[in-house]
């Protein structure tokens, strides 16, 4: 009995005299235990993570600044060519959908063939966008189908001059399918040409 009363009464001294040093010692301690065990491994995933966002980073800035290079040398190339040429490669690949000019056009071809146009019919696609999976240069750029019904075809040698006067026009005219009577009086052309969309 004397022993348990012994050990009460250490214990109140020591928490009486030495309580708020024990605090001050248990507080840090307590602390210090939670910041080893809780947050440097959660410290060390953060900055493991915070380096890869930052490298991540610093490789998409200096592909922007790449790109942005690129840009101006692109835009200086393009200040150096002739405004002729680059209004020789709008004619090839005009920027709209253009179809009173393309009529203007066959109608001018077939006056150099010396026949007459009885109709020129467009047909809409669903879907005009050329499609190639092996060529990214083609995106943007769609088609453009009609089709050239002609009357008083003459003759053969008529109808090569006006196939010819097609193909070497500027403006670039892929002819997909003709039909042509026996007598070559009259014939009619399917015909697909182009235009970027910007």
């Amino acid at each position: 009995m004397n022993n348990r009363l012994l050990k009460k009464i250490n214990i109140d001294y020591i928490l009486k005299n030495y309580f708020y040093l024990i605090v001050l010692l248990l507080i840090p301690l307590i602390l210090v235990s939670g910041f080893l065990y809780l947050i440097v491994p959660n410290y060390e995933s953060m900055r493991i993570e915070l380096g890869t966002a930052i490298d991540l980073e610093n490789k998409y800035s200096e592909l922007k600044i790449n790109h942005i290079k690129k840009l101006k040398d692109y835009k200086s190339d393009v200040s150096l060519i002739d405004s002729s040429r680059l209004e020789k490669i709008k004619k090839i690949l005009p920027y709209n959908n253009d179809t009173a000019v393309i009529i203007n056009e066959i109608s001018q071809i077939s006056k150099k063939a010396n026949i007459s146009i009885e109709k020129i019919t467009f047909s809409e696609e669903k879907d005009s966008n050329i499609v190639d999976a092996n060529e990214t240069d083609t995106k943007g750029i769609k088609k453009i189908n009609f089709s050239v019904d002609v009357k008083n075809g003459n003759d053969y040698k008529t109808f090569k001059k006006f196939l010819s006067e097609i193909e070497s026009n500027i403006r670039l005219f892929d002819v997909k399918s003709f039909y042509v009577t026996n007598d070559f009086e009259r014939y009619s052309f399917d015909i697909v040409c182009y235009y970027k969309e910007i």
